[in-house]
């Protein structure tokens, strides 16, 4: 209001809102405390949000969608970083463990015959291996260096089996049939190994040991 001599004052007020809330994170995979076994498949799956300038950038361990290493066993920490357009860092972090898996081996199944028996097989052939290990552990399930095969003495009054059933060797894949619950890999042996005896070993991720023995004809 003027007095009619004054002019009008006018006052502006100036509000600055700042942004200082940090981004939301959100961790749906690997589960906090959660437990897998060793080489379970296990995908991140994470995401960041921010209510107020925006994300910047959002960056777990491993990205978003790739696998988590479950190759040995231990404890581990997943961790993912975010930080909004003005600057506002967050953190977020689970642990989860991975543990050794146990296998229940139960022996080879026909056509291959169980130790001591020894089994004939013509040199050169393609020999079909099945076991079962008490259900389906994925095909990550033997250890580094094997299956091997070493060649071994033949020993005399060991009774020996003609093997029956052959395979072809472009089937050589390990593979799992739930219906049956067996594990099936095709060894392709070599003629080279004709006239000799030879140990066919599997060592599988949770220590265990089995073996077959082969006596290779001409």
């Amino acid at each position: 209001m003027s007095d009619g001599q004054n002019p009008a004052v006018t006052d502006t007020l100036s509000v600055t809102v700042q942004d200082t809330l940090a981004p939301t994170i959100v961790i749906t995979s690997p589960g906090n405390n959660a437990t897998y076994t060793v080489g379970q498949a296990v995908t991140a799956q994470f995401s960041c949000g921010d209510a107020g300038a925006g994300v910047q950038a959002c960056t777990g361990s491993v990205a978003d969608g790739a696998a988590l290493p479950t190759d040995t066993p231990g404890t581990f920490t997943f961790t993912v970083d975010a930080i909004d357009n003005v600057g506002n860092p967050a953190q977020r972090s689970v642990t989860y463990t991975v543990r050794a898996q146990t296998f229940t081996f139960t022996g080879f199944f026909s056509p291959v015959d169980n130790a001591p028996v020894v089994n004939r097989v013509k040199a050169g052939s393609a020999v079909p291996v099945k076991f079962s290990l008490g259900g389906d552990h994925g095909l990550s399930i033997f250890a580094a260096g094997f299956p091997r095969v070493d060649r071994v003495a033949c020993g005399a009054g060991v009774v020996a089996d003609d093997l029956e059933e052959l395979a072809m060797a472009a089937n050589s894949g390990l593979q799992y049939d739930p219906l049956t619950d067996r594990y099936t890999f095709v060894w392709k042996t070599s003629k080279a190994m004709a006239g000799a005896c030879w140990q066919l070993t599997l060592q599988f991720t949770d220590g265990t040991r089995a073996f077959a023995l082969f006596e290779m004809r001409r």
